[in-house]
């Protein structure tokens, strides 16, 4: 017994160090006074909503996705010769955003029921919208047996950003 009172501390103190890393192009840099939009895919967890809390906390001015406006643009296409002509044309549905920096943001979680919920795997990429650049990485992979909740993760990750930021 007494070996699992010893146990459990280091085991604690080893899950509190699972590394956020954080990666960007030394000769790019970004600004928090751009605006930036949050984007998940599927986002059960409402974690682009406690990112963005957490960015405009941080000073970076933050714009809602639901904003963004949806529209669908006509292109067409025509090529003609000496004897005959042709056109053709298609419709395509596109999502604008006002901002100048879109987060990326992809993650795994496992519920552990009355334990709560841990992140498996966190990644978000800060990608100039006009360019199509990326600015900024932030990955947080923990371990096995080493996931964290996300409100210890989430503050870190704004942290790396926001120290990446002029």
């Amino acid at each position: 017994m007494k070996r699992w009172l010893v146990f459990w501390p280091v085991v604690l103190l080893v899950a509190g160090c699972a590394p956020v890393t954080f990666a960007s192009r030394s000769e790019d840099s970004y600004s928090r006074r751009s605006t930036v939009c949050v984007r998940a895919g599927e986002d059960p967890l409402n974690l682009a909503g406690q990112l963005e809390h957490l960015l405009l906390s941080r000073g970076f001015d933050v714009v809602s996705e639901s904003v963004a406006r949806e529209r669908v643009r006509f292109a067409a296409e025509s090529s003609s010769t000496a004897s005959s002509s042709r056109a053709e044309g298609y419709l395509e549905r596109v999502t604008e955003v006002p901002s100048v920096y879109v987060l990326n943001v992809e993650y795994r979680y496992a519920d552990f029921g009355f334990s709560g919920i841990a992140l498996l795997s966190f990644s978000a990429s800060l990608v100039n919208l006009s360019d199509g650049r990326l600015y900024a990485s932030v990955e947080y992979s923990p371990q096995p047996m080493m996931a964290q909740t996300p409100s210890r993760v989430l503050p870190r990750v704004a942290e790396q950003l926001a120290r990446g930021a002029q």
